[in-house]
């Protein structure tokens, strides 16, 4: 053997012995991610629920994900903590936040979000809805994956009549507050202080529940105490700024 090729073998002895190295730790802790640049090289169905959702463009997989991390899924942090630094629903199964709303807190405040927007694992954080046409009959939708006392029908009529009750509660509220906001542009010397405090208020905590965007499948008791006293605040200003002739001062 010359001496060329005694190095060729010790180079290639040496890669064999190095990459044979690298599976048996692999094995041991999954693979090394840091050396790809596009995790969908690996994780192509992921990458595509992603893709449809509504994470993207907003944020990637490095959001949540931590390639060198030891945690399940090598999760960045705690699933609770990932979600709410971008998500404020949170705050709304807590039933905390509003103004002049005692703590209401939801019976789901303490049901992490990936058992219902992660359902099955899917990453396209998508809720499973028990009353989709589109979903199969044999495919668990997020309600009934924890409520398997009784069967999809029942969870889809009380989501919908969950749901109807917020916005036809809603709706009117939006109204009257989009007519007392016309009134305070066109009459701004009718307003007090306290008036103007008050419609602040309401719009505020309407922010909150329109912000959540889950029509009150989060948390309807907060929602409607919420829309209550709008309601009641709206009609307070009302009577304190109608023009004279119109029951006010």
């Amino acid at each position: 053997m010359t001496g060329k090729e005694a190095v060729r073998l010790a180079a290639g002895l040496a890669l064999f012995f190095a990459g044979w190295g690298r599976a048996v730790e692999e094995g041991a802790r999954g693979p090394d991610h840091a050396g790809f640049r596009e995790c969908a090289e690996c994780h192509a169905q992921q990458d595509a629920a992603w893709r449809s959702s509504a994470h993207n463009p907003a944020t990637g997989c490095l959001r949540c994900h931590e390639p060198a991390a030891n945690s399940p899924g090598r999760l960045a942090a705690e699933p609770e903590a990932l979600c709410s630094s971008c998500h404020s629903q949170r705050a709304v199964l807590r039933g905390t936040g509003a103004e002049g709303i005692e703590e209401t807190r939801s019976f789901h405040s303490g049901v992490a979000c990936v058992s219902c927007h992660m359902t099955g694992g899917g990453h396209g954080m998508k809720l499973l809805r028990p009353d989709d046409p589109a979903l199969p009959e044999d495919r668990v939708d997020s309600c009934t994956a924890c409520h398997k006392d009784n069967n999809r029908n029942t969870r889809a009529r009380q989501l919908r009549d969950w749901q109807a009750w917020y916005r036809e509660t809603m709706e009117p509220l939006q109204a009257g507050l989009a007519e007392i906001e016309a009134r305070m542009k066109d009459r701004p010397d009718l307003f007090t202080d306290e008036a103007q405090r008050k419609l602040s208020g309401v719009r505020r905590n309407l922010a909150i529940i329109e912000r959540d965007g889950s029509a009150g499948a989060h948390n309807l008791d907060y929602a409607l105490e919420i829309m209550a006293l709008a309601s009641r605040r709206l009609k307070e200003i009302g009577a304190a700024t109608a023009p004279a002739g119109l029951g006010g001062q």
